[in-house]
């Protein structure tokens, strides 16, 4: 069976691709999957890794995909063919050291969970190889009823001009889902088993290294290409290659130097997405100009983001994510572009033909604003990062932008609210309280019309509040919705966000305020009914 764009199969197929995504395994390196180097011991190589949680849970599976999330504590892992074990520590991290040049795989365990393992991962003396595994928790959309990885192999002839032909098997002993497809990070094809059960999945992807017509491409020089088999238990398999893109140069101009780069990170607890999950919050808050609805946006696209992540960064048990924003212009005049790369710290970290799906962009005469995301090993919160991004085309590479900085934040948590009381009677002018968040300096409230899909109201707090009457207009952002009158007999939804930002958000809020990172956390729905004036 031939790989195919992904969501062109079975619902069920979709929901697996989606839940493999975020178990990405790989920090695409040519010493094996997902890993990067670095300098080793003088008597060995080194491999230092990063274990992640995938919390398979509804629009949680999507965020733990995408970002960098909590670590796994305490997990197993092997190096297989040797008598090395480790333990993972409270981020997910562990070391082999002393480790004999060679080529090794990497098997991941912990009672109940998902395996994962990486196979083919390179080590050669004096340096340190860097791999990153992602784990399926247990409880979620998948039943493990067993916890042994598939096996997976990949190839392709190398140089390629033109057409490349990726050819990718993947086998278990139970019953395959399917396999992924990646190029430099990029999720490009998705394969699904013939049937049910069935213990095979295989096919052949033609990879266009560049298109006439669209005048969208991939630089000359190496590629890394991963495979990822997923099985019917979420055990997770992966390996990569090194592919060798040669198309030639054209004479002409390279693209100039894209401006205005923006990094722009954020700590999402896992609140934040159980309550896209949940019915009327989404849509709701959407409807409003408000700053709910920009963060829940925002918060949407780091679910909905196509861009595999390498990730870790977050502690064991802190239920939080962290993402980074990239946008940058390219400026008008320029000349045509097929691609970009991206830097992070000064090292090439991803890149995008133009017609990818790991780009955004938003035509706005006469520019372009471009957007990626960034869900690496990198990103660990008090740990600042910078970024800069040029443009390439079939006469080369341009110059690179100025870099960008931001530091992620460190997790807020959950959100609880106090008054009312859940399903309690209250008048049409409650007091609506919660308990104070750590570390929160702006709190933001939302109240809904469960049937009618309305908002009612959205206030605000600063850090030090925790209760604030229906509609207080002191409570009011500048220009925002004044409050509905609540009507008796009839129940309303609510919910309290609550956020630290750098700089710190300004009260009241400001419609135009866009931080440099922030840490968001929600609390569950909350439901009342007015029932006397």
């Amino acid at each position: 069976m031939a790989l195919r764009r992904l969501g062109t199969g079975s619902s069920n197929w979709r929901a697996l691709a989606t839940l493999a995504v975020a178990i990405l395994t790989a920090a695409l390196s040519v010493s094996g999957c997902f890993g990067g180097g670095g300098t080793g011991t003088s008597t060995g190589g080194v491999i230092k890794g990063y274990v992640t949680e995938i919390d398979a849970n509804g629009f949680r599976t999507d965020a733990t995909l995408l970002t960098s999330g909590p670590g796994v504590e305490r997990a197993s892992v092997s190096l297989v063919g040797t008598s090395k074990i480790a333990t993972t520590n409270y981020r997910g991290e562990f070391t082999f050291s002393g480790v004999a040049p060679g080529t090794y795989s990497i098997v991941v365990t912990k009672p109940g969970w998902a395996s994962a393992a990486s196979y083919g991962v390179g080590v050669e003396t004096g340096v340190t190889t860097e791999v990153t595994l992602r784990m399926v928790k247990p409880g979620g959309m998948l039943p493990i009823t067993e916890s042994i990885a598939p096996n997976v192999s990949i190839s392709c002839p190398s140089p390629v001009s033109g057409t490349g032909y990726v050819y990718v098997d993947a086998r278990d002993e139970t019953a395959m889902a399917g396999a992924l497809l990646f190029i430099d990070g990029l999720l490009v094809s998705a394969i699904e088993a013939n049937s049910p059960g069935e213990r095979v999945a295989q096919g052949t992807y033609l990879w266009e290294t560049y298109s006439e017509y669209s005048e969208s491409g991939w630089h000359d020089g190496e590629h890394v290409l991963t495979a990822l088999a997923l099985d019917a238990s979420g055990n997770i398999g992966c390996r990569s290659i090194t592919v060798t893109v040669n198309n030639g140069t054209l004479p002409g101009s390279v693209p100039y130097a894209p401006t205005n780069v923006t990094a722009q990170a954020m700590t999402i607890h896992y609140s934040l997405f159980d309550l896209l999950s949940a019915p009327y919050a989404y849509q709701s808050s959407s409807a409003s100009p408000g700053l709910a609805a920009r963060i829940l946006e925002a918060a949407k696209k780091v679910r909905d983001s196509v861009p595999p992540a390498q990730t870790r960064g977050t502690p064991a048990g802190s239920d939080a994510v962290v993402a980074c924003g990239v946008s940058w212009l390219l400026p008008s005049g320029s000349p045509s572009v097929t691609g970009f790369k991206v830097y992070r710290d000064g090292t090439f970290v991803a890149e995008s033909p133009v017609e990818s799906p790991g780009l955004v962009v938003d035509p706005i005469p006469p520019v372009a604003l471009w957007l990626w995301l960034d869900g690496s090993p990198a990103l660990c919160p008090g740990k600042t990062v910078s970024y800069s991004v040029s443009g390439y085309n079939r006469s080369g590479e341009g110059r690179r932008s100025a870099p960008d900085a931001t530091t992620p934040l460190y997790p807020l948590s959950k959100v609880t609210l106090t008054a009312p009381a859940q399903d309690s009677s209250v008048s049409s002018v409650p007091l609506l309280s919660w308990a104070k968040v750590a570390g929160a300096e702006l709190y933001v409230i939302v109240v809904m019309d469960t049937a009618a899909s309305q908002l009612m109201w959205e206030g605000y707090a600063a850090g030090a509040e925790n209760a604030v009457y229906y509609g207080d207009f002191s409570h009011t952002p500048p220009g925002g919705q004044s409050a509905l009158p609540l009507v008796r007999g009839r129940s309303y939804t609510w919910f309290v966000m609550a956020i630290a930002s750098t700089p710190d958000p300004p009260i009241p809020p400001d419609s135009t305020w866009s931080p440099d990172a922030q840490s968001i956390s929600t609390s569950d729905l909350g439901r009342f009914w007015v029932s006397y004036y």
